[in-house]
């Protein structure tokens, strides 16, 4: 492990283009490692969210389970709640405890978005993505990273950031179309912390076209039974 981080220190130094596989490969150490990213494969987040655009404070909670591709996102406040499901290739969205519809377009590739960066690390070490070595890149906050550019089959490009000292995920976009505009969403990552071996930010920092529009902090995360996904 001190000789992979070690290595990956090493092309961080080195000029743009260098391959990128050594650092990701230490970003997956750094987390906990292939078999605690593998065992990952149902999660439940509990926390609290503090929604900035509406001025609402309140619970948020998802379920993520790796078989099937499924993914329920619950956010409740005083004034506002909403449900969204993702079901392999099925993306469903409701509004406080009203019935839940299907939806298409950018709705359904935010959805897709969102269970990819929950799934990132798995992602990364099955080798779902075509990898783009991008250089030295900031998170919105300012924090200094590396850069790597993202693309597969489907979903929208992705872009993520990695601590240019330990390989940590730092920050997670996706860039979509929006009714004929472009569009970029990201959560910035704070405050890990070890979970049954594998390393999970408590902290998460939304941003929509840069600016900041909610803040997450997580109490506990559940490694769950298949099926915990309703």
């Amino acid at each position: 492990m001190i000789c992979t981080l070690l290595y990956a220190l090493l092309l961080l130094s080195c000029t743009r283009g260098q391959t990128e596989e050594p650092l990701i490969g230490a970003a997956l150490t750094g987390h906990g490692g292939r078999d605690a990213i593998t065992r990952a494969s149902v999660v439940h987040a509990s926390g609290r969210i503090k929604a900035v655009f509406l001025g609402e404070e309140g619970t948020y909670d998802y379920w993520f389970e790796r078989k099937g591709r499924r993914l329920r996102v619950e956010t409740r406040y005083a004034r506002h709640s909403e449900t969204r499901v993702l079901e392999g290739t099925k993306a469903l969205r409701g509004v406080a405890r009203g019935p839940l519809h299907e939806v298409s377009d950018f709705r359904y590739e935010a959805m897709l978005y969102q269970y990819k960066h929950i799934d990132m690390l798995f992602g990364l070490m099955n080798g779902s993505y075509r990898v783009e070595d991008m250089g030295e890149g900031f998170t919105p906050s300012g924090r200094k990273s590396w850069a790597f550019g993202l693309r597969d089959e489907e979903g929208p490009p992705m872009t993520i950031l990695l601590h240019p000292s330990d390989g940590m995920l730092m920050y997670v976009s996706g860039l979509f179309d929006v009714n004929g505009q472009r569009a970029e969403l990201g959560t910035e990552y704070y405050d890990y912390r070890d979970v049954g071996g594998l390393m999970l930010p408590f902290r998460l920092v939304n941003y929509a076209g840069g600016t900041m529009i909610a803040e997450i902090q997580i109490d506990s995360y559940v490694m769950a039974k298949p099926g915990a996904v309703q």
